[in-house]
């Protein structure tokens, strides 16, 4: 039989751990674009063939980044309220990546 979370934490600790954050929340999504600025003035300073690569994956990686938290989003788990994860998982992670949190949540 596989552990349990229950097992090991308390419902305190449960609690703490499923507890919504805006602030956390908002640095999840500016992490994602710093990364992605971040990279693309990588490439920019230094235009190489192994800039261009390294800022390609970065971007891939927070791009998928994004589409994670449109997930978290969608369901209302990215902050605290329903009107800020509307707003943000569709205006800051879903539209960047092409995607729709309308199409996606069902």
């Amino acid at each position: 039989m596989m552990p349990r979370p229950s097992d090991y934490l308390s419902p305190a600790d449960m609690r703490r751990l499923r507890e919504r954050s805006d602030v956390v929340g908002a640095l999840l999504v500016l992490h994602a674009w710093a990364v992605i600025f971040g990279a693309m003035a990588l490439f920019v300073a230094w235009p190489n063939p192994l800039s261009f690569v390294l800022a390609l994956a970065l971007i891939g990686a927070r791009q998928l980044g994004l589409a994670i938290l449109m997930h978290d989003a969608a369901h209302g788990l990215l902050f605290r309220t329903r009107a800020v994860n509307e707003w943000v998982g569709h205006w800051l992670c879903a539209n960047p990546v092409a995607t729709s949190m309308a199409l996606y949540r069902p």
